[in-house]
């Protein structure tokens, strides 16, 4: 039985962003008949011919065609998972499948089901390595620009995006122009942007999401993340729906670009379904959001407390009540790579964040 008195933790201190550049560009308005088929044209010709422009043409359209969504009708969405779905082997504690076997009812018994989906190999190794390789490049270019490049010298790798004024960004979000920070906004990449969502494509995920979530997705600029971490990275748990808003439907794309979890950081995940958000900000929790170690012991009933082993190409699909945290530990060498992409149900679209559509 849970105690009703807790003592809370102090007040975290207040945490100081970088200022942003004073070289950031100005939004510029793009017209289009139809963003999503023009998306989709420019995605198979720049396959054929990499163009820096038609990237950022692409993630421009992407911003543009949230507008045009008919956003008026919530698809039915039931959390409960039917009795018949497939029973999912648990080897690293956590519902796992091979790429192959990736299907709807997959996701769903994994998700909604055991809290999460680990899919072995939904990434081919060359695919895995150029993306990592497009992760050093924006990080590279990321700082060459804030030390006072022009974006002419940093293109494609790092192009920031200057959303519509109907999205002004958050002035404490300003850890994206962080010198020598360990994450990129995916939209301040345009390469990367377009190498990230052809993988989708490829995997076959953004019909998957599409239909596990009754609409096409939308991304949120400040949660479509590159990064790179390192060995002394920070970590506390949390349930990313403890600040991302109330009533949203979500699966979040954490794919992994080098090996973690042993030799790198990598994911701490309880294997079992929330359907609430724990209690935040108790005593030992790192910040006002996150989850203190003695909840989650109090609320995992049992629950393993999974740390897979990542492979290049191996991805971890969850929402967000999935209760995780960085995995780090004493004998990790190696920063570890990855991405993080969140995918929202455009109709319950949350407020306050910068929208792409999927």
């Amino acid at each position: 039985m849970r105690l009703s008195l807790k003592r809370r933790r102090p007040p975290a201190p207040v945490r100081r962003h970088p200022e942003p550049p004073k070289n950031l560009p100005a939004y510029e308005p793009i017209t289009s008949d139809d963003p999503l088929a023009e998306v989709e044209e420019l995605m198979e010709a720049n396959r054929a011919a990499p163009d820096s422009a038609v990237e950022k043409r692409i993630v421009q359209l992407r911003h543009e065609a949230f507008a045009r969504l008919d956003r008026s009708r919530i698809p039915d969405f039931s959390t409960a998972v039917n009795g018949s779905g497939p029973s999912l082997p648990t080897p690293d504690g956590l519902p796992e499948i091979a790429a192959g076997e990736l299907d709807r009812d997959s996701l769903r018994a994994g998700i909604l089901g055991g809290g999460s989906l680990l899919i072995r190999g939904l990434l081919d190794e060359g695919r895995a390595t150029r993306l990592r390789e497009t992760i050093d490049g924006a990080f590279e270019s990321r700082d060459s620009y804030l030390r006072g490049a022009s974006v002419a010298e940093t293109t494609p790798w790092f192009d920031p995006f200057a959303p519509s004024p109907d999205y002004p960004l958050d002035p404490a979000q300003w850890n994206r122009m962080d010198l020598g920070g360990h994450e990129v906004w995916a939209p301040d990449s345009p390469r990367a942007m377009f190498e990230l969502l052809g993988a989708f494509e490829a995997s076959g995920l953004t019909d998957l999401i599409t239909d596990y979530l009754g609409e096409r997705p939308a991304l949120s600029m400040n949660k479509s993340v590159l990064r790179k971490v390192p060995t002394d990275s920070g970590t506390n748990w949390h349930q990313d729906g403890a600040f991302l808003g109330r009533g949203i439907r979500t699966v979040n794309v954490w794919i992994a670009l080098s090996r973690c979890g042993d030799i790198a950081p990598g994911l701490d995940v309880v294997s079992r379904r929330y359907e609430e958000i724990v209690e935040t900000g108790t005593e030992g929790a790192v910040f006002p959001w996150s989850v203190s170690p003695q909840m989650v012991e109090e609320t995992r009933q049992g629950a393993t407390l999974a740390r897979p082993t990542f492979n290049p190409g191996d991805a971890l699909l969850f929402d967000h009540f999935c209760l995780h945290r960085t995995a780090v530990a004493p004998g990790m060498t190696e920063d570890r790579y990855a991405t993080e992409t969140w995918c929202f149900a455009p109709s319950v679209y949350p407020d306050k964040t910068v929208p792409f559509v999927l």
